[in-house]
């Protein structure tokens, strides 16, 4: 381990602004050949330094301890986890700066990237990462090594018990805005939020979020979907402040709340603190209108919800007298409530999904291949059904790639560009729905004039790959909503 202490510096408020810039491009896949600043030095009453240290599994990580300046007794420390996505520590400094005034020392560190991604992720290695960091802090000067515990916000919500649970070097533990369901329950719940409070309603607020949480869990695009975070707070023995805002739209307050109470009380925790914060949102801040964040993880800006920060510095400062006895507010309104995810039974697994398309981008592409190919060879009669079948195919070679690219668009901007609003849809999904009724009216219209024309089998040949196509396209058409109100 090695460490040096950071002192201000004339630039640090232009390489704070540098950093989050390329943070930002990186968050957004674009390559960046330069090496992030890993932390501005913070005001003249707090001590910044960076410290380096191993996981389990051998991977360093880089942090920094942000500390109360001059001399004082020996503090209590906190490590601070971070929430899903990218982490660097740049993005928790105004948590830990804030909670070092209070008298707590704080370190922060970069999230790993080695084995966290998209498809690999674990808890489990994570809450390693956040142990190594608590045995760090409990070896510095003038910390108190027995009071050393973590703090984890939404995701970290999940590692930060698991890592306690699994260590009794973890004094106590924070948690804001974790879930108490599973994190593909949670995740669909969020998504259906994000729609209905830009306005959306009908089908697609009620069939695409958790329609596309489930097909991802089951592409391997949500490792620990299934993840259950009440066998861990049965397991955990230390003092538990878990802290929810009344306005939270991604994790469901009033059920987690009791989720962690039934939980935290089966084990017998003798000292847990279930905590609302009025206006508060998923991350501690003042929530906006419908409750999402005011601020963003890569330049936050807004303001903590009131009494929150002395909400931990109180608590955490009272362990050293007695662990407080077990406590729970009342619980926040909660809008709608998440729902179970069940398995994919095998004709919604991705497979099926991918061969469902690869049916209809065939059979509506055919009608005009094979029309390309009969005049290529000198063959121009014109087939029973001819108009319907091309505005069939029309329709349907919209509808297909279009929905493609709209769910892609949605998964990709995490339900934010969604678009205007119409009828309580979006525009772009009121299109579709336009265009899979008219694949479906066109279908029917294609089978019946080719039935009245006395079912001629050179136009039984010629239709049979569109006509297919829709017959898979119905279904799949009422699967994801898009032919329901």
């Amino acid at each position: 381990m090695n460490d040096a202490t950071r002192q201000p510096s004339a630039v640090a408020s232009r390489l704070r602004t540098i950093s989050l810039a390329l943070v930002t491009l990186a968050a957004a896949g674009v390559p960046v050949l330069a090496t992030v600043p890993a932390y501005a030095a913070p005001a003249g009453d707090l001590v910044a330094t960076d410290v380096s240290f191993s996981s389990s599994d051998g991977t360093v990580l880089h942090g920094t301890v942000v500390a109360p300046a001059g001399e004082h007794p020996p503090r209590p420390g906190m490590v601070l986890v971070h929430g899903g996505g990218p982490g660097p520590r740049e993005w928790l400094r105004q948590e830990a700066e804030a909670f070092a005034r209070t008298g707590i020392v704080t370190l922060i560190y970069d999230k790993r990237t080695d084995g966290y991604s998209l498809v690999d992720r674990s808890y489990a290695r994570l809450a390693d990462d956040a142990l190594a960091a608590v045995r760090l802090l409990r070896t510095r000067e003038g910390i108190d090594p027995v009071r050393v515990g973590l703090w984890g916000l939404s995701e970290g919500g999940w590692v930060a018990p698991l890592a306690a649970a699994a260590s009794d070097e973890v004094a106590f533990v924070i948690t804001v805005g974790a879930s108490g369901v599973p994190p593909a329950r949670q995740e669909a719940w969020g998504k259906a939020n994000r729609l209905r409070e830009a306005g959306a309603s009908g089908s697609m607020a009620r069939v695409y979020p958790a329609t596309i949480v489930r097909l991802m869990t089951g592409a391997g695009w949500f490792p620990e979907a299934d993840y259950d975070p009440v066998l861990v707070l049965r397991r955990l023995h230390q003092s538990v402040l878990a802290i929810w805002g009344e306005r939270d739209t991604v994790s469901p307050p009033a059920e987690s709340m009791a989720i962690f109470a039934d939980a935290l009380g089966r084990a017998g925790n003798p000292s847990y603190t279930l905590r609302v914060l009025r206006d508060g949102d998923h991350a501690g801040y003042l929530a906006t209108e419908g409750g999402f964040a005011v601020h963003n993880w890569i330049t936050p800006a807004g303001r903590f919800a009131p009494g929150y920060v002395d909400l931990i510095g109180s608590w955490v400062q009272a362990l050293a007298d007695a662990p407080p006895a077990p406590r729970a507010d009342p619980p926040p309104a909660q809008e709608t409530t998440t729902s179970p995810m069940p398995p994919l039974p095998w004709y919604e697994s991705p497979a099926a999904q991918l061969a469902a398309l690869g049916i209809m981008v065939a059979g509506f592409a055919g009608y005009p291949l094979t029309g390309f190919i009969r005049r290529l060879a000198g063959r121009r009669q014109t087939p029973p059904a001819a108009r319907p079948a091309r505005w069939l195919v029309a329709a349907g070679l919209t509808a297909v790639p279009g929905w493609l690219g709209y769910t892609g668009v949605l998964l990709l901007s995490n339900e934010t560009a969604i678009g205007p609003i119409v009828l309580g849809r979006t525009v772009p999904w009121l299109v579709l729905q336009a265009l899979s009724a008219g694949t479906v009216a066109t279908a029917v219209a294609t089978a019946v004039a080719w039935w009245r024309t006395h079912r001629r089998t050179g136009a039984a040949l010629r239709l049979a790959p569109p006509l297919t196509a829709a017959v898979v396209f119905l279904p799949w058409a009422l699967y994801w909503g898009l032919l329901m109100p």
